[in-house]
């Protein structure tokens, strides 16, 4: 049996412009030495060889100023390496070439539970621009001011992956963003991952930001806070034509913020993991353009949002698209506020709502409201439920929409129910649009109110299914 040869252990202590590298107690290369010396002497010592690097004595920060620890090919090839201790700089912002407090570049994998911090305006703490991979399982990253990780953007071949797991922690606070991507692949398994701001005209903070993709969030804490922001405030921002798939974690937004935003023609599939939005006027979900975001399996979508005219999931106008911008499949999409607030709204889109299982629900407001002429589909084990007691409201409401008279809602199968026993609808349309019920259980409790109410021109047409409570009216 073969036994693994252990990485070699290297230790770099040093300030200001001279830094030496130890190996065993013994110097590696010339003491006294720039910060990019020390580590291409270490390159050249382990000779392809994986190795540890540790920064700092154990006990202070390693500080390398305004110069770059840079980690290449160039003049040698590095094995894998690992990163410990704690380093930081103050090292500028540049895009060509890229610059970090660790700028990693060429085929080169590393993995990191260091503290690595850069402390300047627009600095990286690390900046991949390689063809490996990039693994942080430990340690504090962090970029006040900044970006904490963020993936090379002019030159280059970017990253092949960017893991974060374990007890890793990505920070910036009043900065940029906690993680950007670029380029390449983004992988959460563990680890916190967050941005925030006390500023109260906050604006663009986020805490991921994806350009380029795909991205796979299984584990871990994403969180954005900024409860006097003003702007775009996101936990995860898909801004790609890529891929995002969140199968677990917890994805929070505390304050105006955002969780997850769909930004671009890229899909959002949510099938596990609670995605969270805690203020009164935060978003967990938001689809700000054409592309399809999916909740299935054991998705949990909650929030306390009490703006009318917003929702857990917010649907937005992006043109006069008219395929699936929401499908529900499984899991559970709530509004938990007991006075007001919408589970999904759909603003002024055109695209469809197609909801076949899963429980959607309201416990004072609307479970799913429609103010555009984009369709719902209610099919399948759909749950749609509420307790709102509001006569011209109901656990669906199709708002008026000018003239349109195709079809707004289509109930096929599943349950859509108001579970107040006084007043209240389970369907109310109010616009010109039709309203079809070919099966599946629409019910109202109690005495007051409708099961289908009809406030408006637009037609109803049951042919089948169960209508529980008063029968539909027409005026």
């Amino acid at each position: 049996m073969e036994t693994a040869t252990p990485a070699i252990v290297y230790k770099i202590t040093g300030s200001g412009t001279e830094f030496t590298a130890t190996k065993s107690g013994a110097t590696v290369g010339t003491a006294g030495q720039p910060i990019q010396t020390v580590i291409n002497a270490i390159r050249t010592d382990a000779d392809v060889a994986d190795c540890v690097i540790h920064f700092g004595d154990g006990t202070d920060t390693l500080n390398i100023g305004t110069t770059s620890a840079i980690f290449n090919n160039t003049g040698g090839t590095w094995g894998l390496v690992e990163l410990r201790g704690k380093i930081t700089s103050v090292v500028p912002y540049s895009s060509n070439p890229p610059a970090g407090t660790i700028v990693i570049a060429g085929n080169i994998s590393v993995t990191s539970t260091a503290d690595i911090a850069n402390t300047v305006n627009n600095g990286y703490a690390i900046c991949p621009n390689s063809t490996g991979t990039l693994t942080i399982s430990g340690g504090t990253v962090s970029a006040p001011l900044g970006y904490a990780v963020r993936s090379d953007f002019t030159s280059g071949s970017g990253i092949g992956r960017i893991t974060v797991s374990g007890t890793a922690k990505v920070t910036t606070v009043d900065g940029k963003l906690a993680i950007y991507i670029q380029k390449g692949s983004l992988v959460i398994e563990g680890g916190t991952i967050s941005t925030s701001s006390e500023k109260t005209d906050a604006s663009a903070v986020n805490t991921i930001r994806i350009d380029a993709g795909p991205v796979m969030i299984s584990g871990g804490t994403i969180l954005v806070s900024a409860e006097k922001g003003m702007g775009d405030i996101y936990a995860v921002c898909n801004n790609s034509t890529d891929a995002v798939t969140i199968s677990g974690g917890t994805i929070s937004a505390i304050g105006k913020g955002i969780a997850v935003a769909n930004s671009n023609t890229g899909t959002v599939t949510i099938s596990g993991g609670t995605v969270q939005a805690t203020g009164t006027y935060g978003l967990a979900v938001r689809n700000n353009s054409t592309g399809k975001i999916t909740v299935s399996g054991t998705a949990h979508i909650t929030s306390a949002n009490t703006d009318s005219t917003q929702g857990t999931i917010y649907i937005a106008s992006d043109g006069t698209a008219t395929a699936e911008r929401l499908v529900i499949t499984g899991g559970r999409v709530e509004n938990t506020s007991t006075t007001t607030g919408n589970a999904v709204y759909n603003l002024s889109s055109t695209g469809g709502v197609t909801i076949s299982g899963g429980t959607i629900s309201a416990a004072a407001g609307v479970a799913v409201y429609n103010a555009n002429t984009g369709k719902i589909t209610v099919s399948g084990t759909a749950h749609i439920t509420s307790a709102n007691t509001i006569s011209t409201q109901g656990t669906i409401l199709i708002a008026n929409n000018l003239t349109a008279t195709a079809e707004r809602l289509v109930i096929t199968g599943g349950r859509v129910e108001n579970t107040s026993t006084t007043t209240g609808n389970a369907v109310y349309n109010n616009s010109t649009g039709a309203v079809t019920i070919s099966g599946g259980t629409v019910s109202k409790a109690g005495a007051g109110n409708y099961a289908v109410y009809i406030n408006s021109t637009g037609e109803v047409n049951i042919t089948s299914g169960t209508i529980v409570g008063n029968n539909y009216r027409v005026p």
